[in-house]
């Protein structure tokens, strides 16, 4: 069984025997095995370390908008000269 308390050494794990096991910061098939407590403690330690995942979530949103709001203006700009030509020709 696996306690979850965070030490002050960051060590988030500690095993039957009563070793620390310490959490990578970017997580283990084994931890995700462990099920829930495994989950919180690997929150845990990326919130101690100040990894914010919310705001990197946010930034990588907001840069995927900007792109699809770059192809929009791009493909909106191309409809607009498609229709200019066809109105050129059509007062032709």
């Amino acid at each position: 069984k696996f306690k979850t308390p965070m030490s002050q050494n960051n060590k988030l794990f500690i095993d039957e025997n009563g070793n620390e096991i310490d959490i990578p910061l970017d997580g283990s098939l084994g931890l995700l095995a462990t099920g829930y407590k495994g989950l919180m403690a690997w929150r845990a330690k990326r919130q101690h370390e100040g990894y914010d995942v919310v705001s990197i979530k946010k930034k990588e949103w907001e840069e995927f908008v900007a792109k699809e709001e770059q192809k929009r203006q791009f493909y909106a700009n191309k409809r607009k000269e498609k229709q200019e030509q066809e109105n050129k020709k059509k007062d032709k």
